[in-house]
């Protein structure tokens, strides 16, 4: 469903609208501007609901590092979309020395923020081969430890930033089948402006099952491994 659909959709569910309506998501006032206003503010509690969403995921690769430098930006990088970088031990950063060639590509080790803080940004540290990968608190940035020394490129996953709807035609991100999420989670925002107790618990209900639905869909695989020691 598009944008409009979806407002449609819950002007038809909540009771109180008739069918096709709104018209279109532009210049919408009253009852038909509310719903409007709740289907975009649901779709931003969703987005924002995880930081590990399937959907939300996007891939940079092929990305110059600078030598000497550990700290790169989304905008940094050219990213104009996004979020915030992940690394974790089942996203890996990819690096490779140009000279070398893509054939030469290696996972960067994840670090936390304080043990990398001391290893690369304490004191005089030479600039070589890039070994260790880590976020910086404040601002999110990507670190590279140790700073590059000659051409390196890298690949990895970041977040992308919300999506925000505005065109009657737009599309949420959110695969198509989970659409009725944003549908149930209007409909019980709206239930709730309106204080009207039995709504919001039946639209509560629908989406619950819709969550469960979703996050069981669209958030990574965990693979546990395990060792036996005889």
């Amino acid at each position: 469903m598009n944008y409009l659909e979806i407002c449609q959709r819950v002007a038809k569910l909540s009771g109180t609208i008739g069918d096709n309506l709104p018209a279109s998501v532009v210049s919408q006032t009253g009852r038909l501007g509310l719903i409007v206003t709740l289907v975009q503010m649901a779709w931003d509690k969703i987005q924002n609901a995880r930081a590990d969403w399937n959907w939300a995921r996007s891939e940079y690769d092929e990305k110059a590092l600078i030598v000497g430098q550990n700290a790169y930006t989304g905008i940094g990088l050219g990213l104009s979309d996004h979020k915030f970088f992940i690394v974790d031990k089942y996203t890996p950063v990819l690096c490779y020395r140009v000279a070398d060639g893509i054939a030469q590509q290696y996972e960067l080790i994840p670090l936390d923020w304080g043990t990398f803080r001391k290893r690369y940004l304490v004191g005089n540290v030479t600039d070589s081969a890039p070994f260790h990968v880590t976020i910086r608190p404040r601002d999110g940035a990507l670190m590279i430890g140790p700073a590059p020394n000659e051409a390196y490129k890298i690949a990895g996953e970041y977040l992308l930033t919300n999506q925000v709807l505005s065109a009657s035609a737009d599309i949420p991100r959110l695969p198509t089948i989970h659409h009725d999420v944003l549908v149930h989670q209007t409909l019980v925002d709206l239930a709730g402006y309106d204080e009207a107790a039995g709504p919001y618990q039946f639209a509560t209900a629908d989406l619950r099952v819709a969550w469960q639905r979703l996050v069981h869909d669209q958030i990574p695989n965990i693979t546990v491994t395990w060792a036996y020691k005889p």
